[in-house]
């Protein structure tokens, strides 16, 4: 007596096919830009934040780059941290027109 089959081969296949990439890639770049911003206006260096983050100096560079993606929980903790106005940074996003020229 066999196994029974799952379809596990098909999941596999059918989670690969699934894209990566961010569906909102602008609006992302957009938070990473205010976070930069949100850095620089507090003074702060790469370094330091990854300090305030017991986190390595490439965490922040990768995070700042759109290597490592930040979920909502930590940009909003990071946003915090340095004091930025997180209301600000999230309202960049909703005032960008989308494709069909509407505001959001």
């Amino acid at each position: 007596m066999g196994y029974p089959k799952f379809g596990f081969i098909e999941l596999l296949n059918s989670i690969s096919a699934i894209p990566l990439a961010s569906l909102f890639p602008e609006e992302y770049r957009s938070l990473v830009s205010a976070l930069i911003e949100a850095r620089a206006h507090a003074g702060k260096t790469q370094t330091d934040l990854a300090k305030m983050l017991k986190r390595p100096q490439s965490f922040v560079s990768k995070v700042e780059s759109g290597e490592r993606r930040l979920d909502a929980a930590e940009f909003i903790m990071i946003m915090g941290m340095l004091g930025a106005d997180i209301a600000s940074a999230l309202s960049i996003i909703l005032r960008k027109p989308t494709e069909k020229g509407k505001r959001r």
